[in-house]
């Protein structure tokens, strides 16, 4: 084994200890799972970035409107 390799194992071997996750499928399990979920945060903090940048136009529209109208 080749010093990339055992360093690998060593982090890997800290990432379960760390984890309290005895299995690799496990962790993997975990990662995969934190990831989804991040994901789906990250799409609804997007959406919300949409929406207000959308609000924001609509009250631009209607300030312009509401000059034009005095």
């Amino acid at each position: 084994m080749n010093s990339q390799e055992q360093e690998c194992e060593e982090q890997f071997e800290r990432m379960q200890q760390a984890g309290g996750m005895s299995s690799t499928a496990q962790l993997v399990g975990a990662y995969v799972t934190a990831e989804a979920a991040n994901f789906e945060l990250f799409n609804q903090v997007a959406g919300i970035n949409t929406q207000a940048a959308q609000l924001q136009d609509l009250i631009v529209q209607q300030q312009l409107l509401i000059g034009r109208l005095r």
